[in-house]
């Protein structure tokens, strides 16, 4: 199902690279339809797609329904164009994971490149912002950017669009009700970030529950790292101008394999005191003393 890695990603002007953690892009649907081969497959498995779930006699119910978007709060807001053209136009090895738009009606707004070959990428317009754009207001910024960076001449392949929550979104557990996915905390705040800790949570729980542990004991993060996607959240929410900026510093201030591990969810000690030195203190300080939360 994969259909792009890269070794090599930028963030605005600062280049990052590592060799041991690849940013992958994965196609959806040839992988949900691998999944529901194999689980059709299996004889004790019966898949029930498009039915209202109201009540369950099962010892235990896995729920992944995605929760309603908080009114309030950040939001990471997109759309994109799977675009190709017939000549070269894009660094085929270089992935963008943020190139700032100024002219955009919100400071932290970027494009987001993934080059799957010299003549074809997903070119994204991507927003962190608490209020989501009207759905037409992301073509002519996003056009103009493509054009103005590669050219005219492009065909449109596909297109995607989504709001994801930048917010803790996690529900309460009950004793055979156990909430997994968004609902139950495993995408990460900061980026939105939740398909390879969705899979290493999968891994955890599948033990648990054969051995009849209390999954409500099984966080996707630890409390430390939840504390400073609070934080970090709280500064982007109170001043979105400076947004931008901190994520610049990033780029420049941390190597690859630092900012891929703490993306991800699984930064060494030594990660997070990098992270912390890059940043400007200030903000984060008076974060942490205003309570340090949304």
């Amino acid at each position: 199902a994969e259909v792009g890695e890269w070794n090599d990603w930028r963030i605005d002007q600062h280049a990052q690279e590592s060799r041991k953690h690849p940013y992958i892009a994965v196609k959806s649907r040839r992988y949900l339809q691998a999944i529901a081969d194999e689980l059709a497959s299996r004889p004790n498995v019966e898949l029930n797609f498009g039915q209202a779930f109201t009540q369950s006699q099962a010892e235990l119910v896995l729920d992944s329904r995605a929760q309603p978007l908080p009114e309030e709060g950040l939001k990471q807001h997109f759309l994109g164009w799977h675009i190709t053209y017939d000549e070269a136009k894009f660094t085929h090895g270089e992935a963008v994971l943020m190139d700032f738009i100024a002219s955009a009606p919100d400071p932290c707004t970027f494009l987001y490149v993934l080059p799957f070959t010299d003549g074809s990428a997903l070119v994204e317009l991507t927003c962190f912002s608490e209020k989501v754009w009207d759905q037409e207001a992301y073509k002519p910024l996003l056009r103009q950017e493509i054009e103005s960076r590669f050219g005219t001449g492009y065909r449109i392949l596909q297109t995607e669009q989504a709001v994801l929550p930048m917010s803790p979104l996690r529900k309460r557990d009950k004793q055979r009700h156990i909430h997994i996915g968004q609902p139950g905390g495993w995408m990460r705040p900061s980026s939105s970030y939740s398909f390879g800790k969705s899979l290493q949570m999968a891994d955890r729980l599948a033990p648990a529950i054969i051995q009849g542990h209390n999954l409500a004991n099984y966080k996707a993060y630890p409390w430390h790292l939840r504390m400073m996607d609070n934080i970090f959240l709280s500064v982007l929410s109170r001043h979105p101008d400076k947004a931008p900026d901190l994520f610049r510093a990033l780029g420049r201030g941390v190597s690859g394999g630092r900012f891929a591990r703490f993306m991800v969810g699984e930064p060494t000690f030594s990660d997070i005191r990098n992270i912390m030195m890059a940043l400007p203190k200030g903000l984060f300080l008076s974060a942490v003393a205003r309570g340090g939360f949304l």
